[in-house]
């Protein structure tokens, strides 16, 4: 394991680390660049990690995310997370959904199981709703 590992940082890496820091709206994202700075300035990778509460391995990311990509690589990468059931780009699958709505605007519980019933794809309400958002 690297636990003596540090990251070297010039005068204006330090500054804009220290602004983002200091202004940045995202939480995720000031922890993370504070975690840089405070490596620069001697701190191991073990005492980073227990004072923000995260595992070594995690600390040792934020290190490679910034040297393999900078300020970008801090940032939580695009695509995670669960996919939307109803997916946008299929056509067909929206417009028997906006269908179904035109014929039960009131009754979403009805709607998903027309839905379910004809696609085979198990809606629930919840998913409709956010559907509905989305488009």
């Amino acid at each position: 394991m690297q636990s003596n590992r540090y990251i070297t940082l010039i005068k204006e890496e330090i500054a804009t680390l220290e602004e983002a820091d200091k202004n940045h709206r995202k939480a995720y994202f000031r922890m993370r660049c504070a975690s840089l700075v405070l490596s620069h300035r001697g701190y191991t990778i073990a005492a980073i990690a227990k004072f923000y509460q995260v595992r070594t391995h995690t600390v040792r990311a934020w290190m490679d995310s910034w040297e393999g990509k900078g300020l970008t690589g801090l940032q939580i990468a695009s695509g995670r997370g669960r996919k939307a059931a109803i997916q946008l780009s299929d056509t067909v699958l929206v417009e028997q959904i906006e269908q179904e709505l035109q014929l039960n605007p009131q009754c979403l519980v009805q709607v998903s199981g027309q839905i379910t019933q004809s696609t085979g794809l198990c809606l629930s309400k919840d998913q409709l709703k956010r559907f509905i958002k989305k488009s």
